[in-house]
């Protein structure tokens, strides 16, 4: 059973998702955001227990690695972040994005040097036009 305080997060968290997210990456990121508060070495046996192994690596991933890039330091520290996640650094962008509730110095330096700061823009620009007056959370 969650708190009302974690239920709450991921709602906000989820409607900031809903706002920012195209069809391409709403399935994972619906489900990474479900599962994002659970201690990430039960998140694959959780998936494989509601049926959803199949989402396990990018959720996974997401969980994994989620809040690690604000602990990046140097421009070398970036760069290898990048490197280390290229295959799910869009929806961990994106799901980054959604978590804050607005872009971050951190997030932008990410997507440029990944080639996405387009797409990220987007998102942002997405969250921000249809945002009412949320908090970050």
């Amino acid at each position: 059973m969650l708190s009302w305080k974690v239920s709450d997060h991921i709602r906000r968290v989820y409607e900031r998702l809903e706002r920012a997210v195209d069809e391409e990456l709403a399935p994972p990121l619906r489900l990474t955001v479900l599962v994002h508060e659970v201690a990430p070495d039960h998140v694959p046996a959780l998936l494989d227990r509601i049926g959803l192994p199949d989402f396990r690596p990018i959720v996974t991933s997401i969980v994994d690695t989620f809040g690690r890039l604000w602990k990046l330091r140097s421009d070398d520290d970036l760069v290898d972040f990048v490197r280390a996640h290229e295959p799910h650094l869009p929806p961990l962008l994106l799901f980054e994005l959604a978590h804050e509730g607005a872009p971050t110095v951190a997030m932008r330096r990410i997507a440029r040097l990944a080639g996405l700061e387009l797409r990220f823009e987007y998102w942002a620009a997405r969250l921000v036009a249809s945002s009412s007056g949320s908090t970050r959370s």
